[in-house]
């Protein structure tokens, strides 16, 4: 069984809250419609809840496995969204052509060769940001493979010494977008797939032994969104500028000492005065969690 996620994600704190887990259609007896890809299938998912989605996010960002025409061009002509994605390392990319036009007959000159991508030209993909970790060369070129301009982010990837250890190049169809702003939005996508680690491990998603559809669609459910919740109540009363690293196993951990504090004091008529003992009962929740 297959489900594709979708999620928004806070990138100021680098976390990601799950929306929506939809099951991928069977492979052996598909409920695809006629002519309809499984690329086709997930495009509708994102363009039925597009609506919904806009309001939190104009950028979806996804993998490597979604630069693909039938996938982009749906979405971009029937939503308001723009994609952040990865391009393949042999991608075949064009230099724009932003030289004077001859005024002859015939069809404007458009593009000005094709984009070495083991050695581009840095004059034409110019470097926009640059830190410790990383290079990043940026420039507005156009994919023959999605038949559209789009802006390219050519990311080198530096070692201890300053040196490139490889390189890897993202896009987005938004071609005003900056390349670090890109690089942001394509590394912020992986934090759904903590999400999955911590459903797998801590909320039960792989526990059910349900055989109806919608059963198996609000147990998916179910339990992704307890993960996320659990990230709430870590989140709960803290400010925003504070980073925090989310853990469902202390999250998991406290609410079991809480339980059982709370059947201790039911059985033993012992007054428990909260603003009193609030340091002695945070000692208790705390109790066997991980260090940190």
């Amino acid at each position: 069984m297959e489900i594709a996620g979708i999620a928004v994600v806070d990138v100021d704190q680098n976390t990601a809250y799950h929306l929506e887990a939809i099951q991928t259609p069977s492979a052996r007896k598909s409920t695809l419609e006629d002519g309809q890809s499984i690329v086709d299938h997930y495009a509708n998912i994102i363009v039925s809840r597009s609506a919904q989605l806009s309001k939190l996010s104009t950028i979806l960002a996804v993998d490597a496995y979604f630069t693909k025409r039938k996938f982009i061009d749906p979405i971009c002509e029937k939503t308001d969204l723009n994609i952040v994605g990865r391009l393949r390392e042999d991608a075949n990319l064009r230099y724009l052509y932003n030289g004077r036009q001859t005024g002859s007959k015939g069809r404007p000159k458009q593009y000005a060769g094709k984009i070495n991508v083991k050695q581009i030209d840095k004059r034409r993909v110019t470097q926009e940001y640059e830190d410790d970790d990383v290079r990043i060369h940026a420039a507005v070129v156009n994919s023959v493979g999605l038949k559209r301009n789009v802006k390219l982010c050519y990311v080198e990837f530096l070692n201890t010494t300053g040196e490139v250890n490889t390189t890897k190049m993202f896009f987005s169809t938004d071609i005003i977008m900056t390349g670090l702003a890109i690089l942001c939005a394509y590394r912020a996508r992986f934090q759904m797939e903590f999400n999955f680690r911590d459903s797998k491990q801590f909320t039960g998603l792989q526990n059910s032994q349900a055989r109806s559809k919608k059963k198996i669609h609000f147990h998916v459910n179910a339990a992704l969104t307890t993960a996320s919740i659990g990230k709430c109540i870590q989140r709960n009363g803290l400010k925003r500028s504070l980073r925090l690293t989310y853990s469902i196993s202390d999250l998991t951990t406290e609410l079991f000492n809480h339980n059982l504090l709370k059947r201790i004091l039911s059985i033993y008529p012992i007054d428990a005065n909260i603003k009193i003992n609030d340091n002695v009962i945070r000692l208790v929740l705390d109790y066997g969690k991980i260090a940190a």
